[in-house]
């Protein structure tokens, strides 16, 4: 099953992700703040990051710069969509259901690179 991590530390927007993700199976994890957000990366292998920038004691880019160096997992953020070369695609916040559509198109193209292996 696809694994999602999710970074937010609003609990009601991190709460509904979960319910609608895992609506659609997809296997979930969440992070509060960036410190546990690092933690949970490294525990989990999460496939795909959903990543708030705003995010207490480490920012959100703080947590990518630190997610890149171990690995190119798509993490789509607040902001914009980041997909597996770090290419922002989305110039305003998303919203919930938005989100979780944009949870496809980096995890298609993942499995492609997998399978292209």
């Amino acid at each position: 099953m696809t694994k999602i991590m999710i970074v937010e530390d609003e609990a009601g927007l991190r709460q509904g992700l979960e319910i609608n993700l895992r609506l659609e199976n997809y296997d979930t994890a969440q992070a509060a703040d960036g410190e546990e957000a690092i933690r949970l990366f490294h525990s989990e292998q999460p496939d795909l990051i959903l990543l708030d920038l705003m995010l207490p004691k480490r920012s959100g880019f703080e947590v990518l710069d630190h997610i890149r160096k171990y690995s190119k997992v798509p993490g789509p953020d607040q902001t914009r969509s980041v997909d597996a070369r770090g290419v922002g695609t989305q110039s305003a916040p998303q919203a919930l259901t938005e989100r979780i559509r944009s949870v496809d198109v980096p995890l298609q193209e993942q499995r492609a690179r997998r399978a292209a292996r």
